[in-house]
């Protein structure tokens, strides 16, 4: 009788040891769970800051040469505009 009784002791220590276990496995995963989220959130947000930061230096770029175009046919206008009075 005494070693069914400290079997079943050993079972419930046993079980109870799985069990915390088992909750500090599922508090582990939900950690990183919530660091992969936040990290992702992160790397994400600097996704779209530098698809920003690229289309603004498109912009730019667009523009400037834009500007070149509109300066060089002011030129050629002005050239002509010169040789026609010359």
């Amino acid at each position: 009788m005494a070693s069914i009784i400290e079997s079943a002791n050993t079972a419930y220590e046993d079980r109870d040891k799985a069990t915390e276990q088992a909750e500090g496995l599922k508090q582990q995963a939900k950690r990183e769970t919530l660091d992969f989220e936040r990290e992702l959130k992160d790397l994400s947000q600097m996704m779209v800051k530098s698809h920003k930061a690229l289309e603004y230096a498109q912009m730019v770029k667009n523009q400037e040469l834009n500007d070149q175009k509109a300066g060089e046919k002011e030129a050629e206008e002005f050239k002509r505009k010169l040789n026609r009075y010359s």
